[in-house]
């Protein structure tokens, strides 16, 4: 599974080897599915600062876009379930151990390290009936 980038910038764009780079961008990006933004492949030499501008006004664009499609309001809810989820799933564990202790996790581990017990079934022995 590959992320596509809503910006791409090929650094160093002056040496051999960069206009393939921009080519082969281009090439992946026209296979993968429409989402209404077209991610632009920019050309920068950074330590010139030449496209910095350019890179600077794909953000500022690619922001404006979000916000008028409301996508940015989706991806930060989605990004906040996420965060809740992580954070429960983190509080679950610590009470988990604090009620179920570590000795008897580490009986079960050792038990499917010994292959007495797979690991669902362990995991479900520490847990307790649903």
């Amino acid at each position: 599974i590959m992320e596509i980038a809503d910006v791409l910038a090929v650094n160093k764009s002056d040496l051999p080897g960069a206009d393939r780079m921009v080519k082969a961008l281009k090439t992946l990006l026209s296979l993968a599915p429409q989402r209404g933004w077209e991610p632009p492949v920019l050309r920068l030499i950074a330590t010139d600062g030449e496209g910095v501008e350019a890179l600077v006004d794909a953000c500022d664009a690619h922001h404006d876009h979000l916000a008028e499609s409301g996508e940015m309001q989706s991806r930060e809810a989605e990004r906040a379930r996420q965060q809740v989820a992580q954070l429960a799933h983190a509080e679950v564990l610590r009470r988990l151990r604090a009620e179920m202790g570590e000795e008897r996790l580490a009986a079960l581990a050792d038990d499917v390290a010994r292959r007495r017990l797979d690991p669902h079934a362990a995991a479900a022995a520490w847990v307790g009936p649903a």
